[in-house]
This record gives structure tokens, C-alpha cells and sequence, in this order.
């Protein structure tokens, strides 16, 4: 014996089905499980560090102030002054086990670009290193060396 739906028999078959469906409720979703390493690891601290010293530079022994900002996380803000120039030299960089590379840039009327190189050295709160500048007069490369110090200009 076989037994024959009609279509309006179907329709409500459906219709059942889809209440059925609807009004069960569903388990709720597993909350995912906050990752270990974000549990532990600490917030980067914002910083902010100010070093005096000299730059030697065509001969020349030249007082600087160096501003140093940074979120936390590796990266650097840096601003070099170097007032008997009457320049003020501005760029980012990064910071990696106390070493610093920065690259800095100047307007006037000779614009040009800094790179620093720095890595603790000896006594507290010491950086020397490495300047390189390039400019419309050329190409020069000099010496630094910096002491931490508070944020007064030299």
C-alpha cells in the first residue's frame, strides 16, 4: 500500500519541521580560552629618556641633546639638537638589547638626513657610536657619545 501526499500536506509538514527547528534552543558556544602568553605577558611601558654629549663631525666637537620616546615595544622617537648649528634633526628608529638605530631628517636651507648608530658604553647611562650625514654639501661620517641625563638642554 502506498500511501500519497498532496502538496498541501507537504507544505505543512515543512512548516512543522521548521518550528521544530526554531524553537529548540541551541547549547551555547564554548567561550575560547584566553591564550597563556597574553595572560603573562606584561604591558609595554612607555618611555621617555634624554641624553647630552657630543658629536664629532668634520673636526669639529659639537654639543647635542638627543630626546628619546617610545611605546614600549622596540620602537623610537628621537629629536637631536644640536644648537650651534641651529639644527634640529627629527626621525624614528628602534631599540634592541640598549643598541639604538636612528634615522633623523633636518629642513633649512641644506636639508638633509642622520643616520646614529649607539650601544651602551662604558660608565652609566653612557651611548657612543656611529653618525653619518648627508646633506646638499655631501657625504660625512663623525663619532658620538652621550650620557643620560635630565631633560635640560646643554
Amino acid at each position: 500500500m502506498r500511501i500519497r501526499l498532496g502538496l498541501p500536506a507537504l507544505t505543512i509538514a515543512v512548516a512543522a519541521a521548521g518550528c521544530t527547528m526554531v524553537s529548540k534552543p541551541r547549547p551555547p558556544s564554548p567561550e575560547p580560552a584566553p591564550a597563556a602568553a597574553e595572560s603573562t605577558r606584561p604591558e609595554p611601558k612607555p618611555w621617555h629618556e634624554t641624553y647630552g654629549g657630543q658629536v664629532e663631525l668634520q673636526g669639529q666637537k659639537l654639543l647635542v641633546l638627543l630626546e628619546l620616546t617610545g611605546p614600549g615595544d622596540g620602537t623610537v622617537s628621537a629629536t637631536l639638537h644640536i644648537d650651534a648649528l641651529g639644527l634640529e634633526a627629527q626621525g624614528d628608529g628602534t631599540r634592541r638589547d640598549g643598541t639604538l638605530d636612528l634615522r633623523l631628517s633636518y629642513g633649512g636651507d641644506c636639508p638633509g638626513k642622520l643616520h646614529l648608530t649607539v650601544a651602551p658604553a662604558e660608565g652609566e647611562g653612557a651611548l657612543a657610536g656611529t653618525l653619518e650625514a648627508e646633506d646638499c654639501t655631501g657625504t660625512e661620517s663623525g663619532s658620538i657619545r652621550l650620557l643620560r641625563r635630565s631633560a635640560e638642554r646643554p
